[in-house]
């Protein structure tokens, strides 16, 4: 599954390039999303398929909850990070 993610991560574009370029850098990105989706979507179905059929439902609603935090907090978590940088050392 993890292969699956990796082909847009295959075409860093340096800052000059992607400034004259932004068609192709809106391309990366739309692409790497669908990657992202189509990996979050396709682990969701198999991981339901090897639990037993009596916690399926709950089991089912747990991971669309959690996956639909993470979609909605993502966004914030990346752009605070743009506004206040944080020092690992």
């Amino acid at each position: 599954m993890v292969g699956l993610s990796l082909p847009p991560s295959l075409l860093p574009l340096p800052s000059s390039f992607s400034a004259a370029y932004p068609l192709l850098k809106l391309c990366d990105g739309l692409v790497g999303r669908t990657f992202a989706v189509a990996i979050y979507y396709v682990s969701l179905q198999y991981g339901l398929e090897v639990v037993p059929t009596a916690i399926r439902g709950t089991g089912a609603a747990a991971c669309e909850i959690f996956g639909g935090l993470g979609v909605f907090i993502c966004p914030q978590i990346v752009y605070l990070v743009r506004a206040q940088p944080m020092s690992l050392a």
